[in-house]
This record gives structure tokens, sequence and C-alpha cells, in this order.
């Protein structure tokens, strides 16, 4: 049988966790821009990098 302090236990575990998650959601929220422009700049370079192999295996077998 549970003598309450590990219900305590759980409860300030919960409330860590959640303050934690809280915490964690409110950086993604508030830095998605820069996240998502990492993304776009992550996504355009690979663009260019696939096209730079590409112009480059063609001119080689010229």
């Amino acid at each position: 049988m549970d003598d309450g302090c590990g219900i305590f236990v759980k409860i300030i575990t919960n409330l860590w966790r959640n303050r934690l998650y809280r915490r964690f959601f409110g950086y993604i929220v508030h830095n998605f821009k820069y996240i998502n422009d990492f993304f776009n700049i992550s996504t355009f370079r690979q663009g260019i990098s696939t096209y730079q192999q590409i112009t480059t295996k063609r001119g080689c077998s010229k």
C-alpha cells in the first residue's frame, strides 16, 4: 500500500515534466520562423548542389 510519499513524487515529477514541455514548445513556437528559415535554406542549398552535380556530369561527358 502507498503511504502518500509515492503519490507526492509522481505529482512533482508530472509538474516538472509539464513545465519542461511547456518551455520546450514555447521555444519552438517562439523560434519557428528561424527554424523554418533554416529548413528552407537547407532545401535551397540541396537543390543547388544537385543542379551543380548534374551540370558537372554533363560537362565531363562531352
